[in-house]
């Protein structure tokens, strides 16, 4: 079974060469069940229970936004996803259960800021419930609003401690405030130690590199 579609066209397209690279353009069917392409990978006959989702969390101050790939149906529709969350790895219980048509689940009851969070998904058709071995943790660092630290550096080993001060670098966090004379931009804040006695002309750099990505949306016939 396809999810997509049970019959892909790859056009060919114009391609940009420089040297031995090249880059193209495919579109990609993905298989949720069935038999396979080549027989050698054929599940047992009939249905089975379903393969584990893949699965991602991303947390936001006290909201933890779960995602995850359909699973394998094994030949059986996924009638639901249950989702497990526990507090040390492997002690997940089960928090809710969604839809088979769900990918997404937020969770809006990880308020402890000194808490990890840890995460698993299953997924049950008529036959079973897959594997739970798929577990993701969510620690806090921060939110989008006030900032997420992005790195942390101890105290005073900073170039000729005990001196230089103003370079010794604690923390470096990122933010897209939602209100404010910064509301809707992304706002860099570079902690250290003391700027009571920096130097004239003193200048720190934030390097790094920014990824943008660009979402193609393609109707099948």
């Amino acid at each position: 079974m396809l999810t997509a579609a049970q019959e892909v066209n790859v056009p060919k397209l114009p391609q940009a060469r420089s040297g031995n690279s090249y880059t193209a353009l495919a579109a990609i069917a993905r298989q949720s069940g069935g038999r396979r392409l080549l027989s050698a990978f054929d599940p047992p006959a009939g249905a089975t229970a379903p393969g584990k989702p893949f699965l991602t969390a991303l947390r936001n101050g006290s909201i933890v936004h779960l995602g995850w790939s359909e699973a394998d149906n094994g030949g059986s529709a996924i009638t639901q996803y249950r989702i497990l969350r526990g507090t040390a790895p492997g002690s997940e219980t089960f928090l809710a259960a969604v839809g088979g048509n769900q990918t997404r689940y937020d969770d809006t009851t990880a308020t402890n800021t000194a808490v990890t969070y840890y995460y698993k998904v299953t997924a049950t058709n008529a036959v079973g419930t897959s594997c739970g071995d798929n577990e993701v943790s969510a620690r806090y660092v921060g939110n989008s609003d006030t900032g997420f630290t992005l790195a942390a550096d101890p105290t005073g080993d900073q170039k000729a401690a005990p001196g230089n001060v103003d370079l010794d670098v604690q923390s470096l966090s990122i933010a897209e405030p939602n209100s404010g004379a910064n509301a809707g931009k992304l706002v860099f804040k570079l902690k250290v130690a003391d700027l009571s006695i920096a130097p004239p002309n003193r200048m720190w750099r934030v390097v790094g590199t920014l990824r943008l990505h660009r979402a193609v949306s393609t109707m099948l016939a």
